[in-house]
């Protein structure tokens, strides 16, 4: 993969994975809201019947799964877990530093790699280079760009450009 992504797209993934930490928290929390907010009034005063399910597990579970947030924190936990999977010791350890560990993890990319290349022996630019690796099979793994690099429906959202063909 040896494609140049938009610098919005790239800065999107970067953020997603800033996320990652703490993203079990955030499925528990949203999940918590969902099963705490406040329910529909049932406008049926009289005595017939009523038109809400009164089954709620199935209800729940159908919220679960109809609810964008949760699928996309659901999807970033399963794409980031998938990329962790198939990649080498070094790129997970590598990852793992640049983007999950509070001491190295600036935010600023700039100052982030080298700590973390040079805490695995690497140089700068094979950290650089296991970066943008990672970030591209991101993009391709989130259905963002195809395998070749061009821009899909998500990412043409993303980086702005709304004449989605």
């Amino acid at each position: 993969m040896t494609y140049k992504l938009p610098p919005k797209l790239k800065s999107y993934i970067r953020s997603e994975l800033y996320k990652y930490p703490l993203i079990d928290t955030y499925i528990n929390a949203r999940k918590t809201y969902l099963q705490t907010k406040p329910k529909e009034i049932d406008e049926n005063q009289g005595g017939g019947r009523s038109s809400f399910i009164s089954n709620p597990t199935e209800s729940l579970a159908l919220e679960y799964s109809e609810d964008s947030v949760l699928v996309s924190l659901e999807s970033l936990r399963a794409i980031v877990l998938n990329l962790l999977g198939n990649s080498s010791s070094t790129t997970q350890s590598f990852v793992e530093s640049v983007y999950f560990n509070d001491r190295t993890s600036s935010r600023n990319i700039r100052y982030a790699i080298p700590i973390a290349s040079a805490s695995l022996g690497l140089t700068d630019r094979q950290g650089y280079r296991i970066d943008k690796d990672f970030v591209n099979r991101f993009a391709v793994e989130g259905g963002y760009v195809d395998s070749r690099g061009k821009l899909l429906e998500a990412g043409l959202l993303i980086v702005g450009d709304r004449d989605v063909q």
